[in-house]
């Protein structure tokens, strides 16, 4: 049941993501200006900045997450906290300095602000840029500036790098699958214009669907097949559970597929949705995966 939900939340997590004309727009508008002391304490309704705000070494400040916030195993997750619906009452009962919203919620965001509670807005990135916007904007918050900047360069080096060791594939198209839509009708895709989209870019990859591709979030199957990707990556909760040969079986079994290049070449991979879904210090692991699998 909780794969199922991790699921719905990167998929909604992609919807949110195409709804939003300028998600560096809501970054750039709550960055603080100057920093606050260590006093700072969270909640965190991102799961992303959960994993961010521990990785920069605020774990400390972190007094409650929300209920898919499960990395690290020590984060304070709490069911009652939703990060689609938060309850005032809930968050106020913590009594924290901030609130980190994954999720735009204007209603919220004023009632706690009225109650004298900083509000960071961090919807799902668009791009690494955004990614570092983040991290840098908890970093501030968080008084742990210069940990979120060594965070930040990691992540740089890593990308850099990992371009450098897969420099002969540059050029190949790429298809990334987050799960299919009812009844196989359309497929939820990384596409070019989000945060891991960016990575495959500046990896040298050809991501072969951009926002303009999708209906309703979802992209048709009958233009994967056109595209004939050369790569293709399936994010693991699409399986809901099972394993990571059966999940490639499945996508093998579709009409047409059998034929489709990244098939022929043996270039269907899994990934670890967690991995693929959260623009923070993970990332690191997901471009290993990457090099591992690609080069």
């Amino acid at each position: 049941m909780f794969k199922f939900a991790k699921l719905l939340f990167s998929i909604a997590a992609l919807l949110i993501l195409a709804g939003c004309s300028s998600a560096s727009e809501s970054v750039t508008q709550t960055t603080p200006k100057t920093a606050v002391s260590d006093a700072a304490t969270f909640v965190s309704l991102n799961p992303t900045a959960t994993e961010i705000l521990f990785a920069i070494e605020s774990g400390d400040q972190v007094l409650a997450a929300d209920a898919y916030s499960d990395y690290p195993t020590q984060a304070p997750s709490d069911e009652a906290l939703d990060a689609f619906n938060p309850s005032l009452e809930r968050i106020l009962e913590y009594q924290p300095t901030h609130v980190v919203l994954g999720v735009p919620n204007p209603e919220v965001s004023e009632a706690l602000e009225n109650n004298g509670i900083t509000v960071l807005v961090q919807p799902t990135p668009a791009s690494l840029v955004e990614v570092y916007q983040n991290i840098n904007e908890l970093s501030l918050a968080s008084d742990k500036v210069a940990q979120g900047d060594s965070l930040v360069e990691g992540i740089q080096s890593k990308v850099a790098s990992v371009a450098k060791a897969l420099k002969d594939i540059q050029g190949q198209t790429i298809y990334h699958e987050v799960a299919s839509g009812e009844s196989n009708q359309g497929y939820y895709t990384s596409y070019e214009e989000t945060f891991i989209g960016d990575i495959y870019q500046q990896l040298g990859l050809t991501n072969i669907a951009n926002a303009a591709d999708l209906d309703q979030g979802l992209i048709d199957p009958e233009t994967v097949l056109a595209e004939d990707p050369e790569i293709v990556i399936v994010n693991s909760a699409s399986g809901f559970g099972a394993p990571n040969a059966d999940i490639v079986a499945g996508l093998i079994e579709r009409p047409g597929w059998a034929d489709m290049a990244a098939v022929r070449a043996n270039a269907v991979y899994v990934a670890d949705s967690d991995l693929a879904s959260r623009g923070g210090p993970r990332l690191v692991e997901y471009l290993e995966f990457l090099e591992g699998n690609l080069s």
